[in-house]
């Protein structure tokens, strides 16, 4: 027996992509011989992304969403609380915690408003024709 696909299942692979891509980062943005605090951070912030987003993927619990977003807060916030703030380290953590928290607030929206799918398209807007004035012979009036 196989599980149902689910939609948002492609936004826990986009945050396992992004926890690879922030677990490189110290190499990919050069910082890793500037700060190991930085480093050891996007390590060990990417590495529990990824095992949360790969749990995730296999079993969805709402719970595990929920410590995505708190994760991704913590990446954000974690150059000032560590002390590597103003850095180019703490660009590219609060670029990365941003999003990862993102995509877990998004897939819990989605969750939740399982109607986002089945809602028709919306309408496209016309605008409403404007009554025309027209003189006895058909031809229109100048007002």
């Amino acid at each position: 027996m196989t599980r149902p696909h689910r939609r948002e299942a492609v936004l826990d692979i986009y945050q396992f992509a992004l926890a690879a891509a922030l677990f490189a980062s110290p190499w990919l943005f050069a910082f890793m011989h500037n700060t190991g605090t930085a480093t050891t951070d996007a390590t060990v912030s990417a590495l529990l992304v990824a095992a949360v987003s790969a749990v995730a993927l296999r079993m969805f619990r709402e719970w595990e969403e929920w410590i995505n977003v708190m994760l991704g807060v913590w990446i954000a916030a974690s150059p000032w609380v560590l002390g590597f703030g103003h850095t180019p380290a703490s660009h590219v953590m609060l670029g990365f915690g941003i999003l990862i928290a993102y995509l877990a607030l998004m897939e819990l929206w989605l969750v939740h408003n399982p109607d986002y799918y089945t809602l028709p398209p919306p309408q496209e807007w016309r605008p409403t024709p404007r009554p025309t004035r027209s003189s006895a012979n058909g031809h229109r009036s100048r007002a």
